[in-house]
């Protein structure tokens, strides 16, 4: 097919390519530098104040990119990329479906010059464990969608009803659905879909609206992972806010802001950067998924309220979706449960070495205002977690289970929602981000401009499992972030023996992506923030 494909969007795919090549060539890891003063300190603006096109009323961000991380060239090539939004889009409207064999069709857009750079997705098992289809109960507790399953009285369900009621490119289904599972009987600790509600009515497995309605699930899903768990949820509501209150509020030399500096530097550059190329008209999130502009920003302004700041504690948000003491078995879960650990192993140790007891904590005012900032600024607070932000009620837990969180957020939830979806995004035929009504496959433009956004997300950055022992202020902090570092080698370590033993034995042995579940977060590949 791809010959037949005309010459036209030949030369603006390799236009656009060519953007995308260049910004991941172009991002170097630099170590992230011991903070400075943010002068003046950073104000929180409307959404909208700060990018016009963007009609968003109740998002608030950062003024400006604080002057240590603003990068001309990043901004350079940024400023490229909306230029050309508008002259020439990266969208050609006409053009046929994508092969209908999804691996010619990823082989067609993920040509030789992105796989010298970057590996191609690892399949996952569940998207075609259902007689080739997609197994929506082995996705629920197997996948990166295994955030979404939750109690809703007697059921088990994902609930995507956010996604209701906004504006679709034409021809477009709404993702909209309320999935309905229940325990799988064959499978202990599992779970089964038992019913969709969705625009095509109430069905139910075998009924013959059953594979649409499925994809219809699986589109929910991928959208509300990328639209508002990811962007949404972790780099407005929760990100931005944490950043622009650590410079606000802690001097460079605290201990506190030593030891989550490394979570937050570059997060208003990343914001900034990632606004202008997925929320501007004719950007990634218009561009890709089903809804028109208007739709998105009014999906965006609905969700942002609706954040828990729950979501950082993996312990917290499963017993808060009901799922505690339920007998499922999640090994999605175990990854974040163990990854959140060791943050908190981390972070405990680190309060207790510079904070003998809580009253020395509650003696501290710059805490104390770090803490009411977040409060006041992150929707819904921060207080399920932190507990009270006073100071007859702070205590070194609540701080020491907050700042795990946070570094959590960062972190693993970043990648989860981001880096993770390179092994699911692209497999639309079982995973789509638009359903169409007469049933077409996705044009191979916006498959086009899927897989560049999903390859932009694994632009090089700071790791996580690296040496910050330079933030330590003295000789006890530069001990407690080794610590922090070997914390993190034992349990990549444990993986490797579950996963790839051999690579124990010898070190020199390349690591086998396939060998590793394509859900799992391994510490090696961790960012330390959401920089991008």
């Amino acid at each position: 097919m791809a010959d037949t494909l005309p010459l036209s969007w030949k030369i603006r795919r390799y236009l656009w390519d060519s953007m995308f090549i260049l910004i991941y060539k172009g991002k170097k890891v630099l170590p992230i530098p011991v903070p400075v003063p943010t002068s003046p300190p950073l104000r929180v603006i409307r959404m909208s104040e700060r990018e016009p096109t963007i009609a968003i009323p109740n998002i608030m961000v950062a003024d400006r990119i604080p002057g240590d991380e603003r990068s001309v060239k990043m901004l350079l090539a940024y400023a490229l990329r909306r230029f050309l939004y508008k002259v020439y889009p990266a969208n050609q409207p006409g053009l046929p479906g994508i092969d209908p064999d999804i691996e010619v069709a990823l082989k067609q857009a993920f040509n030789d010059r992105y796989q010298a750079l970057y590996p191609v997705p690892l399949r996952a098992a569940e998207l075609w464990a259902d007689g080739g289809q997609v197994d929506l109960g082995a996705m629920a507790l197997n996948s990166p969608y295994a955030c979404f399953l939750q109690r809703d009285g007697d059921r088990l369900v994902w609930d995507f009803t956010d996604l209701k009621d906004h504006s679709l490119h034409r021809d477009l289904i709404s993702p909209a659905c309320t999935v309905v599972f229940e325990p799988d009987p064959a499978k202990p600790g599992q779970v089964r879909a038992v019913e969709i509600d969705c625009v095509l009515g109430r069905v139910r497995p075998g009924d013959p609206d059953w594979p649409r309605a499925r994809a219809l699930a699986m589109c929910g899903a991928s959208t509300q992972v990328s639209l508002v768990r990811h962007f949404n949820w972790v780099h407005l509501a929760c990100g931005a806010h944490f950043a622009v209150a650590t410079r606000n509020r802690l001097s460079p030399d605290h201990v506190i802001c030593r030891l989550v500096w490394p979570h937050m530097y570059g997060t208003q550059n990343s914001n900034y950067l990632v606004t202008a190329g997925q929320m501007l008209p004719n950007g990634e999130f218009e561009s890709i998924f089903s809804f028109t502009h208007d739709g998105m920003c009014k999906l965006f302004a609905r969700t942002h309220y609706n954040y828990r700041i729950s979501v950082i504690d993996p312990e917290l948000d499963w017993e808060e979706r009901g799922l505690a003491g339920s007998g499922l078995v999640s090994p999605v879960q175990q990854n974040l449960l163990g990854l959140h650990r060791v943050m908190h192993d981390h972070a405990t140790a680190y309060i207790a070495a510079y904070y003998p007891d809580d009253a020395a904590l509650r003696a501290e005012g710059q805490v104390i205002n770090w803490l009411a900032d977040m409060d006041r600024t992150i929707p819904n607070g921060i207080q399920r977690i932190s507990g009270p932000i006073t100071p007859e009620a702070l205590t070194r837990a609540g701080l020491a289970r907050l700042i795990a969180g946070l570094t959590y957020m960062a972190a693993v939830q970043h990648e989860a929602l981001g880096s993770v979806m390179w092994n699911y995004q692209l497999w639309v035929d079982q995973n789509p981000v638009r359903v169409y009504k007469d049933g077409r496959r996705l044009p191979v433009d916006i498959y086009q401009r899927l897989l560049n956004a999903n390859f932009n997300l694994n632009v090089r950055r700071a790791k996580l499992l690296q040496d910050f022992e330079y933030m330590g202020v003295d000789d006890k902090g530069k001990t407690l972030f080794r610590a922090f570092h070997d914390r993190l080698q034992a349990l990549e370590d444990s993986y490797t023996a579950r996963y790839q033993p051999e690579r124990l034995a010898d070190p020199d042995e390349p690591h086998d992506r396939e060998k590793f579940p394509p859900w799992i977060i391994l510490p090696s590949a961790i960012d330390a923030n959401i920089n991008a």
